[in-house]
Formats: C-alpha cells, sequence, structure tokens
C-alpha cells in the first residue's frame, strides 16, 4: 500500500464535493502580466506642432484638409512673423481642427488665431490666463486684403509693444 493519497481517495476524506484546480494556472496568469506593456512606462501623449516655441508664442490655424500650413499660408506667416522679429524658432504653428488641445501642453506668453471659427477676429487684444491673445481671419484672407493687413499689423504693433 502506499502512502499517498490519490485522486480516488479523495472522497473517502471528505463529505463536500471536491474541485481539482490547476496549479499552472497561476503561472500563466503571472506571465501574462509580465509581457504586457505597463503604462507607467508608456510615453506621454505629445503635442504636434511646428516650430521650437523659444519665445513662447502660440500660432493658432484652423484647417481641416491639411495638417500644416499650405505653402502659401507658411510663407505669409514668416514674413508676418519677421516683422515682429520672431520666426521658427520662436513659435510653435499648431492646426487647431486637427483635435489637439494646447492647454495641457504650452504655456503661451502670446496667441495668435487665424481662422479659427470659434474665435471671432477682431482683431483686438484679450487677456487669457496669462497670455495675450489675438484673433485673426485666415491667413489666406489677409494676404488678399490690404485693410486686413493693416488690421493684423496694428493688432501685432498692440501685442508685442512695438
Amino acid at each position: 500500500m502506499s502512502d499517498k493519497l490519490t485522486d480516488s481517495d479523495l472522497p473517502l476524506l471528505f463529505d463536500e464535493e471536491i474541485y481539482v484546480i490547476d496549479t499552472t494556472f497561476d503561472s500563466k496568469i503571472k506571465k501574462q502580466a509580465s509581457t504586457e506593456v505597463s503604462t507607467d512606462d508608456a510615453d506621454p501623449p505629445k503635442l504636434d506642432y511646428k516650430g521650437d516655441f523659444g519665445k513662447e508664442v502660440l500660432i493658432l490655424f484652423s484647417d481641416k484638409d491639411v495638417v500644416e500650413l499650405t505653402a502659401g499660408d507658411e510663407e505669409f506667416l514668416l514674413k508676418v512673423l519677421g516683422a515682429v522679429d520672431l520666426g521658427l524658432e520662436d513659435v510653435a504653428i499648431l492646426n487647431v481642427s486637427q483635435g489637439q488641445a494646447w492647454e495641457d501642453f504650452l504655456s503661451p506668453t502670446h496667441v495668435l488665431s487665424f481662422g479659427v471659427p470659434e474665435l471671432a477676429a477682431g482683431y483686438q487684444i484679450t487677456a487669457h490666463d496669462e497670455s495675450a491673445h489675438l484673433y485673426c481671419d485666415s491667413l489666406s484672407v489677409i494676404a488678399e486684403n490690404v485693410e486686413l493687413k493693416k488690421k493684423l499689423w496694428a493688432g501685432l504693433k498692440s501685442l508685442f509693444a512695438l
């Protein structure tokens, strides 16, 4: 006779039902957990914008058809920025129609909005949190209209104290 109990001997010892648990189950769970990607190690979400944001100036535009400014709009914007002694290294250019919430990532001192439908193009400086905002028509509209160029220039002079 053997000193070890077999599965067939267990009903003789217990009146209740007995369930046999697969002991490899626990090790399978541990193995699966170790291969899952930890959310703590994942890269945090990033904001996709053009420029280096060196002088904390944010340029917002809205165009659902493109991710970045068209070549003509970018050329006009760079001329506008040059007039106030700014370049791509100083600004962040962001298309807000792409659904990116910049407020969680950037703290600009100045914000220029071009053609953002939710924001009225008043060409007046408004304070919002700790930054000054200038709301304008789209770059392509301004580029074709002398009066709007004058309004933009007046707004830029006020915004940047020129």
